[in-house]
């Protein structure tokens, strides 16, 4: 996690590196109340989601999603791949 010593922040920054090569390797796809901005930094990626086909961008393709679709994403490519996440943060509804 990125800036993780920042409190009340709107969007949390992640730089993970991924190792699974596999979607069978997640017990399940993740699904939670936000939204997503993702982009791709080394490696080759597969996003796989519970809505759609397996995408898969290159080197420098970014995307954007409702994470509240079922989702994951691993490397696609022999190497660990690296990517810049963020995700917005749950907020409570306006009152």
């Amino acid at each position: 996690m990125l800036c993780a010593d920042i409190a009340q922040k709107q969007f949390i920054p992640l730089l993970p590196r991924l190792r699974a090569h596999d979607v069978a390797e997640f017990p399940a796809l993740l699904s939670h109340q936000r939204e997503e901005f993702l982009y791709v930094l080394t490696g080759d990626i597969e996003i796989h989601t519970d809505q759609y086909l397996p995408l898969r961008p290159e080197k420098g393709d970014s995307r954007y999603f409702d994470s509240t679709m079922g989702h994951a994403c691993v490397s696609a490519g022999p190497e660990v791949a690296t990517i810049l996440w963020v995700c917005s943060r749950i907020t409570a509804p306006l009152a």
